[in-house]
């Protein structure tokens, strides 16, 4: 399942309650989870975006992705990391992106 929080292009964001159902979720139907975090610097205000991995459990069912783009202006450089989940990184090996 993919997610995207805070969400392009409606900037809202999830607090930890809906990170540990979308958790529980995953684990009861055996799904991989990524997350697309990429906008969680780009926030206004107080209420700083949350990582998905701070659910309990996430980081048995995914992973969160994450780029330079946004946060630092570069756009080109086409920069991105994913953490979370190691045998889910580790596949992401086999495919060119």
């Amino acid at each position: 399942m993919y997610i995207n929080y805070p969400n392009n292009p409606t900037s809202a964001i999830c607090d930890i309650n809906f990170f540990e159902k979308i958790v529980d979720f995953a684990e009861k139907n055996e799904i991989i989870i990524c997350h697309d975090n990429t906008y969680s610097d780009t926030y206004r205000g107080n209420n700083k975006p949350m990582s998905f991995l701070n659910a309990g459990g996430a980081k048995n069912v995914g992973i969160e992705l994450n780029s330079l783009s946004k946060t630092f202006n570069m756009t080109g450089w086409r920069i991105g990391y994913a953490v979370g989940n190691e045998e889910i990184i580790e596949s992401l090996g086999k495919y060119s992106f």
